[in-house]
């Protein structure tokens, strides 16, 4: 399950996992981009906003706010409180922070440094999730769109933290997903059904959600998922490999885990 991604990168990170487990399996999505808030890992002020808003939830808390009693009220509030407040709002992302211990430095930056559990890791990917990713970004059906599209996933500090201008991870990312329709799954040949005339689909998303349940509006040209953050996984494999680590690739056509 995608969650459960998040604990093999916490523990592989920096290394030490002090025996807990002999190896690890990474489905959908491990070895990239850890979701993070808007200008870095570590945005105090939106961290704050979260965790204010989750104090307001608790109704045996909600006078606490901003308060330096505030967490441990939290800690002693009632589970069905807590449980209640979790289950109905969806402003609580938890996301990770660079707290110098379980994350001393940038996923990317550790992985090249070899700074990683030597254990045997089992990675699952798949190379067409683009249409859980498209419609946040409109349509896209030209290099330009997929280009913009594809640029609001990445932070606005990662020249800085990668050290490769934000053009050149912009044209990493078209060259890895061209627009070349016998690379894409399902294909034209396997599924048909995606150059179906007036396909309500294709008006939402545009050919890069040419999946079975999203359509390009007039099958010319070629569709492509936007799935870079999905290359990530076959860097971490790399890694590994230059290790001398035992990997393993279970690679689905469809959506794994997600």
């Amino acid at each position: 399950m995608s969650p459960s991604i998040l604990t093999p990168h916490a523990h592989l990170f920096p290394g030490q996992h002090d025996g807990l487990f002999r190896a690890a399996i990474g489905p959908s999505g491990f070895g990239s981009i850890l979701p993070g808030l808007p200008g870095g890992f570590n945005t105090t002020a939106q961290q704050q906003a979260i965790f204010d808003h989750l104090v307001r939830s608790i109704p045996s808390c909600a006078l606490l706010v901003n308060t330096p009693t505030a967490l441990d009220c939290l800690r002693s509030a009632d589970f069905r409180q807590l449980n209640a407040s979790i289950a109905q709002t969806f402003q609580q992302s938890w996301v990770p922070v660079l707290d110098g211990t379980i994350l001393p430095d940038f996923s990317a930056n550790m992985m090249s440094q070899g700074k990683f559990a030597r254990v045997p890791l089992l990675v699952g990917t798949n190379s067409d999730e683009g249409a859980g990713m498209g419609p946040f970004a409109g349509a896209v059906n030209t290099d330009d769109d997929f280009r913009r599209a594809i640029q609001r996933f990445i932070s606005p500090t990662a020249a800085e933290n990668l050290h490769r201008a934000i053009t050149a991870i912009l044209g990493e990312a078209l060259y890895l997903y061209p627009d070349i329709q016998n690379l894409g799954i399902p294909s034209l040949k396997t599924w048909p059904h995606v150059v179906r005339a007036r396909d309500e689909y294709a008006k939402q998303g545009g050919q890069q959600l040419r999946r079975p349940v999203f359509a390009a509006q007039d099958g010319r040209g070629a569709g492509r998922g936007l799935v870079f953050a999905l290359e990530g996984p076959r860097v971490a494999w790399d890694d590994w490999r230059t290790e001398g680590i035992n990997w393993f690739m279970e690679n689905d056509l469809g959506l794994v885990g997600s």
